[in-house]
């Protein structure tokens, strides 16, 4: 594709200009899905003045065997820090399996034993309510010291776009924490009421540009989520959302991108669904950012009024419960954080019928248990069968054979996943004979990998095509050069790629194809 092609074809079969990086999710069989070649991809350089962005511009000229150290570059980063990440999540899984073999001696002992693996349990033990309804009643208002959005009841469409242009310049001055307990206490009752069981049943809305946009992890990321937000449009009638987890931890906004979600949940109910990642758990939650997690801290930083209040993370916690494990897009299109299972007759019912309204268990010995464990923490393999991780205790690996066989018994397309950054450094990759793909929405992994994010449009006729991007807060410079049309600097920005290469952040030669024959899908085990 030339460098003004806009849309990066990810997804296709045999590319035409006219349906060029679509398919159709209707086929029966599934089509494989091919990928671009991952030597297209050069990291951004988020620090460079604006003179490096173009003699950046002006290398994507460079002879192939550039493109190929680039390339290896790229791959090296991602497979760095993936192990890295694995190590971190091998930890914590070798601790949490150790701490549940002890648990019941534990309780034997103890007069008053807590269930720990309910977020009720645990927000009763720390003092916070668990009806929804008192949530932020109890709370002061703000007073004249506080310099951020007014949340006004009842929401309008206008109160969020406050809340979000604030977000775009000023993101350090936070929510004040009473309004971020009023935007649960009406969240809660609405997710329990439209999630009946742990698989999510949702439409493409229809009508004219119309669309679904589904995003893979974001890890507290704002200027990835801002920019599918302004590239795709807000969530509406027309435009809808689904969150594939992983929303905390990590980056440090990963409050500010449940909040903006939900307001506009509580504006459109059909227009947004996040599914539940590993990381919407309070044990990881807890954790160091450094060490994987982050959100308990972020939460705490910027919503404890002493260093004892946690209400507003046990309510974070109380929602993240309730949050499907997967869903079911047209049937036709499933969505799941992790990906499949260790047990081979599991289908779509057996998901539905488990009890998701708990923390993630620790151990895989009851088959529910490892239905949801692997929901959120299974990756794929090149190899049939299935197979022991790196990842950490009781994790899993996945072959080809075991996502052909779950899409061909449930009538599906096609499965998507997201849960880590592939090892081809891109936002998406696609592997199992194109029955699998792996999306991942947070470009420049905590600032230090270079990846491209990515996000999948579905449309009405249940074409879809993926579009890739990297978005990065800005520094001193440009926000000096910044356009101020509200008074203030929009710290966050973004390019699409292709097609947006002018600023040099990244870009594709323009010699090269942006699409590879159908079966040459890069696999991402």
């Amino acid at each position: 594709m030339s460098k003004n092609g806009g849309v990066c074809p990810c997804f296709s079969g045999a590319v035409t200009p006219a349906d060029e990086g679509k398919r159709n999710l209707e086929d029966k069989p599934a089509k494989p899905v091919s990928t671009v070649p991952t030597n297209q991809v050069t990291a951004p350089a988020h620090q460079n003045s604006m003179t490096n962005k173009t003699e950046q511009n002006k290398g994507q000229t460079r002879g192939a065997s550039q493109k190929s150290l680039t390339s290896t570059i790229s791959a090296g980063l991602a497979a760095l820090w993936n192990a890295l990440e694995k190590g971190d999540e091998n930890r914590f899984l070798d601790q949490s399996a150790v701490i549940e073999r002890v648990l019941p001696t534990l309780r034997a002992g103890s007069k008053a034993s807590m269930d720990v693996s309910l977020a009720t349990s645990l927000a009763v033990a720390a003092g916070v309510s668990i009806d929804p309804t008192t949530w932020g009643k109890d709370m002061p208002a703000p007073d004249a010291r506080y310099s951020g959005p007014h949340i006004r009841w009842p929401l309008s469409l206008a109160n969020v776009r406050e809340v979000v242009e604030h977000m775009r310049t000023r993101p350090e001055v936070s929510v004040h924490p009473r309004y971020v307990a009023e935007i649960l206490s009406q969240s809660v009752p609405m997710f329990k009421d439209q999630v009946k069981t742990s698989v999510y049943d949702m439409k493409v809305p229809t009508g004219q540009d119309s669309k679904l946009v589904v995003c893979g992890d974001t890890h507290g990321q704002l200027e990835d989520f801002l920019y599918v937000l302004e590239n795709n449009g807000e969530p509406s009638d027309r435009v809808w959302y689904l969150m594939n987890g992983d929303i905390v931890d990590r980056g440090p906004f990963g409050s500010e991108i449940l909040i903006v979600l939900l307001l506009y949940k509580l504006l459109y109910p059909n227009a947004v669904m996040i599914n539940r990642g590993n990381h919407e758990n309070v044990q990881i939650n807890r954790r160091r950012a450094e060490d994987g997690g982050g959100f308990y801290d972020e939460v705490m930083t910027k919503f404890a009024e002493t260093a004892s209040d946690q209400a507003i993370f046990y309510m974070f916690q109380q929602f993240f419960e309730l949050l499907p494990l997967a869903t079911l897009v047209a049937n036709r299109l499933f969505v799941i954080h992790g990906g499949l299972f260790r047990h081979e007759s599991v289908g779509i019912k057996d998901i539905r019928a488990v009890n998701r309204l708990r923390q993630c268990p620790t151990t895989t010995v009851a088959r529910d248990d490892s239905i949801m464990f692997d929901s959120m923490w299974s990756d794929p393999q090149d190899n049939h069968g299935v197979a022991t991780s790196h990842r950490g205790a009781n994790c899993i690996r996945f072959g080809p054979d075991v996502t052909e066989k779950f899409v061909r018994n449930n009538n599906l397309a096609l499965v998507v996943r997201s849960h880590e950054l592939p090892p081809s450094n891109r936002g998406f990759d696609c592997s199992h004979n194109g029955f699998l793909a792996t999306l991942f929405t947070a470009s420049d992994y905590c600032c230090c990998t270079g990846n491209t994010g990515a996000v999948m449009i579905v449309r009405p006729d249940l074409t879809y095509e993926v579009r890739e991007h990297v978005a990065w807060m800005k520094d001193d410079e440009e926000l000096m050069n910044s356009p101020v049309p509200s008074g203030q600097p929009i710290c966050f920005a973004g390019e699409e790629i292709p097609g947006g290469g002018g600023s040099g952040y990244l870009g594709l030669g323009p010699d090269e194809s942006a699409a590879t024959p159908p079966g040459g899908a890069t696999p991402s085990g």
